[in-house]
């Protein structure tokens, strides 16, 4: 199954690879794209960051994770589904 994040980067790399208006309409015309805000991604890199470094001073997984629901206030799931989920390696900047 296909994320719409991933056909979003998918998308954007199109675009900065150069294919024209054309092409991007014909390839995505009509989709529903959702563009995640820099924030949130911004946010799960610093929670990933976080987690590595907590962990490679020896702290406990489960209890970085219980730490990091609080301090972001996220459930655990979902710090946990970001921490393992592995980054795309083609994540959009801003420049």
């Amino acid at each position: 199954m296909i994320a719409n994040e991933e056909i979003f980067l998918q998308m954007f790399n199109d675009i900065r690879s150069g294919m024209s208006i054309e092409g991007v309409c014909k390839n995505y015309g009509g989709s529903n794209i959702y563009i995640p805000s820099f924030k949130t991604m911004g946010r799960n890199e610093e929670i990933r960051t976080e987690y590595k470094k907590r962990l490679s001073e020896g702290a406990d997984t489960v209890r970085t994770i219980r730490l990091l629901t609080r301090e972001y206030n996220l459930s655990y799931a979902h710090i946990f589904k970001i921490v393992n989920t592995p980054k795309t390696p083609t994540e959009p900047t801003l420049f």
